[in-house]
């Protein structure tokens, strides 16, 4: 356990509980690392796309932060899970990418879509008020 007393405390206060804070917790993480990125993908394509203006390179790095946005939403803990039971079981690789394909299709509406509401909310009611009205960069 990472923290031992935050749960005792949590369940302990009157406004919180640990189901409340787990998905502001993952809201929050989320949006960190989301938001470390663009910058990422700047670099990446400033160094790597052979762009040859800023404007090209800008739009490279767009386009790998959408790309990496979609696969990290739907597809990357199935992928993850996937590539783990094929190398614990060197099974067959055929029933691996059905069942990624199952687990993506059974996990989407539960977790998934409570993931990005909750990144949504935090987005819209705390990062971009902070940013862009209160202009806390």
């Amino acid at each position: 356990e990472t923290l031992p007393g935050l749960h005792d405390w949590i369940s302990n206060t009157k406004y919180l509980s640990a189901e409340i804070m787990s998905g502001l917790v993952s809201a929050l993480l989320y949006t960190t690392f989301f938001a470390l990125c663009p910058v990422l993908f700047k670099a990446i394509a400033n160094s790597g796309s052979q762009a040859t203006s800023v404007q090209e390179a800008e739009k490279y790095a767009l386009k790998y932060y959408w790309y990496f946005m979609l696969v990290t939403a739907f597809v990357f803990t199935g992928l993850a899970e996937t590539a783990i039971s094929i190398w614990n079981h060197s099974g067959n690789v055929e029933e691996s990418i059905e069942k990624l394909l199952n687990n993506i299709a059974d996990q989407t509406p539960l977790t998934t879509a409570a993931t990005w509401l909750n990144w949504i909310i935090v987005r819209a009611t705390m990062t971009l008020p902070l940013q862009y009205l209160l202009q806390m960069n």
